[in-house]
């Protein structure tokens, strides 16, 4: 039953008898979103600080039931599609690139954001890798240049010395089209461009959802 307080006085004969024995656990087994976010929250903070152990991961379940105050479900994996390209981050699309090729079976490492030497991406299946360097823009249709194809070739000497063993393949990756000359010089240079309808096909291929990034 839900009491008003007309006063002060009577708020706080409310506060005392809401406060009885008699009334607790009527609230037993409810659980706000807030402390739903919370739970999420301290949970991938743990992981964050303990990545090198291997502690427990956290995946799509853990969302699942979460929704927002007004009562509107929280997605728990969205399904990554075509439309999705042109609003990725540049961080999100490497981790796009890094997923699509773990699908097929490659060890993929994604390098660090600074100082990674003209390479996002390193996969290897065997003796058989590629080395993808990404480049995005959220001008629909756009047609980037050859820097990614620059970028890719002044890299891969590196990763090769790393990686004697493994035959690397160069790939230039973007999310929408490359121009002219980008493709002039990654003929020149023996550089793979991948664009914007490559990943149409191989996210039809493969589901990939948010939550993977």
């Amino acid at each position: 039953m839900l009491y008003i307080a007309a006063s002060v006085e009577q708020y706080c004969d409310i506060t005392q008898v809401n406060a009885l024995p008699e009334n607790e656990g009527i609230l037993e087994g409810f659980e706000t979103f807030e402390k739903k976010l919370d739970t999420l929250l301290d949970s991938k903070r743990r992981l964050a600080g303990d990545m090198l152990n291997g502690y427990d991961d956290i995946g799509a379940g853990d969302w699942e039931g979460l929704s927002a105050p007004g009562g509107t479900a929280v997605p728990v994996a969205t399904r990554i599609a075509v439309e999705h390209l042109t609003s990725m981050e540049a961080t999100t699309f490497e981790a796009l690139c890094a997923r699509l090729w773990s699908l097929e079976g490659y060890t993929v490492y994604r390098t660090p954001a600074s100082g990674d030497g003209g390479v996002d991406v390193v996969a290897f299946r065997g003796e058989i890798g590629v080395l993808i360097q990404c480049k995005t823009t959220s001008d629909v249709g756009r047609a980037l240049g050859w820097e990614a194809v620059r970028d890719v070739v002044a890299g891969a000497a590196a990763y090769r010395a790393k990686h004697p063993t493994v035959h690397f393949q160069l790939i230039a990756a973007t999310n929408q089209t490359f121009n002219t000359d980008a493709r002039e010089q990654g003929a020149i240079n023996n550089v793979k461009l991948i664009d914007r309808s490559h990943f149409t096909e191989r996210l039809l291929t493969h589901t990939v959802a948010m939550t993977d990034l």
